[in-house]
């Protein structure tokens, strides 16, 4: 215990002794006493408790939609419309028009366009153009949309042709070489190649248009047939003949009844062809922009006289190269 000084004198007597190493009882006021504090009790801390984070609310995922649009909003039989697909989540889209499979490229994971060709024999009136998008995760959103077509005059041609090209009149000949181009024609690389309007195929020199597009032909006194799918311009035999616009060529040989050929793939599925040519000058693989020589005008294969039978060709679906020339569609490339 320890102590302290008192208030008396004989407390530092009391502290001398205990110097001296001599044990003392003695009675000590309670005032000289510090006091020892008092300990509180050891308190067991509660228990920690830890809610369990609330589950997050699974966000609300937006349905797959569509919309659809095409321009021109009236299409002649024989023309071309741009279709634009917009959905409301990444997909793959893809269209049927009247039974026709288009090639959609896409330009953002929410959007795509494709080129709608209508054949000079198409029916006219509200024609079905079905959309399809699918996500990856496997969700379908489909649209059905009517498409007007409206009819496109054309006229009936009556040709009589020189007896020693007959034989090119013959049916499975022309079948065959029908098929081994639509293979071509079918087609589609995924991307726009063109970067303008189409341009006149001989340059400076107009030629005399002999067959309009669309025109149907008689031969030999027979009904008429198929439509024409080309503008057939007459000219002098070597007149130079250039691309209609920026391209590779997609095929360059010598056939039966097309004569000198040169197909040009534009991308999209779109193909320009060069017909009865006497000379081709550019071989397949090859890039060619607008305005280079290809070949010259000619009087090859099925053919009454010098001239080019220039076509434009969609999804293996003959289409007015005039339209092509006047306006200038130039979609975004993926």
């Amino acid at each position: 215990m320890m102590w302290q000084r008192g208030r008396q004198s004989g407390g530092w007597v009391f502290l001398l002794l205990v110097s001296l190493g001599m044990a003392v009882a003695c009675t000590v006021s309670p005032t000289l006493l510090e006091p020892t504090p008092t300990q509180p009790p050891t308190l067991t801390p509660a228990p920690t408790f830890t809610p369990a984070p609330l589950p997050s609310p699974t966000p609300t995922v937006e349905p797959l939609a569509l919309h659809v649009a095409w321009s021109p909003k009236q299409v002649a039989q024989g023309e071309t419309a741009l279709l634009l697909v917009r959905t409301t989540r990444p997909a793959t889209i893809s269209a049927i028009f009247d039974g026709l499979h288009l090639a959609p490229i896409p330009f953002a994971p929410d959007a795509a366009w494709a080129l709608m060709p209508i054949a000079p024999w198409n029916r006219t009136g509200e024609r079905p153009l079905v959309v399809q998008a699918a996500t990856a995760e496997g969700e379908v959103a489909e649209v059905v949309v009517r498409v007007p077509v409206v009819e496109q005059a054309f006229e009936i041609q009556y040709l009589e042709v020189p007896p020693d090209r007959v034989d090119l009149l013959d049916p499975q000949l022309i079948a065959e070489e029908r098929a081994m181009l639509s293979a071509i024609y079918q087609q589609a690389t995924p991307r726009r190649l063109w970067n303008s309007a189409f341009a006149w195929p001989l340059g400076d020199v107009l030629g005399i248009l002999t067959t309009a597009f669309g025109t149907r032909r008689s031969y030999q006194g027979e009904p008429p047939g198929a439509y024409h799918a080309a503008l057939d311009i007459a000219a002098e035999e070597g007149t130079p003949v250039y691309a209609s616009a920026d391209g590779v060529v997609a095929f360059s040989d010598d056939v039966h009844v097309r004569g000198k050929l040169v197909i040009i793939d534009h991308g999209a599925g779109l193909y320009s062809a060069y017909f009865h040519m006497a000379e081709r000058l550019v071989a397949v693989g090859q890039t060619v922009s607008q305005g280079e020589q290809i070949g010259t005008v000619g009087n090859t294969g099925l053919s009454t006289g010098p001239h080019l039978h220039w076509e434009l060709r969609i999804l293996d679906v003959p289409v007015n190269p005039r339209q092509w020339m006047q306006q200038t569609w130039l979609p975004p490339n993926p």
